[in-house]
């Protein structure tokens, strides 16, 4: 183990951790989040994403279990892709219109949570891991492709919903 072992470690536990919880919060209704009927609803109603009750579950699955996943260091380009990558990219797409900066709604933030998630994919898990105690690692190749299609899935589930915003905003 050296520093960047450490270092790998601590992002890998905070990003997951920080995205179970998001996660936790809707699936379970802690630390006063919804219940997954209610997120479902405010996917539909609120951002026009459809069906609401698959992409509530898609999107819990990779926050909470992904998240957990990610901090073990388990399958990690998978779940660094699955909980920061993907919903992160869904929420950069829906702030595009805000601008860069939080400080205005915009998706400066979360921008740098998918590129936490990206880097976590392309470098992998490091020593302390479940991936490094079990001898896993995927190639390069399939660690691209896995991370590209976190982002085709975030489109998929975003870009009708502001295809369809586009009209009644003009």
């Amino acid at each position: 183990m050296d520093g960047l072992d450490l270092g790998l470690f601590l992002m890998r536990a905070m990003a997951g951790l920080l995205m179970a919880g998001h996660g936790a919060q809707k699936l379970f209704g802690w630390w006063g989040g919804s219940s997954m009927t209610k997120w479902a609803a405010d996917l539909e109603a609120r951002q026009g994403i459809r069906p609401g009750w698959l992409w509530a579950w898609v999107s819990v699955g990779g926050q909470f279990f992904a998240g957990l996943a990610l901090a073990a260091g388990f399958l990690t380009p998978v779940a660094a892709a699955a909980s920061l990558v993907g919903p992160m990219a869904v929420v950069v797409v829906q702030r595009w219109s805000k601008g860069f900066f939080n400080v205005r709604g915009g998706y400066e933030f979360m921008l740098s949570i998918l590129l936490i998630g990206v880097a976590l994919a392309f470098t992998g898990p490091g020593a302390i891991s479940v991936d490094a105690a079990l001898g896993l690692t995927i190639p390069l190749p399939f660690r691209l492709a896995i991370v590209a299609a976190a982002v085709v899935g975030a489109l998929v589930a975003v870009l009708p919903a502001r295809s369809a915003a586009e009209p009644a905003a003009r």
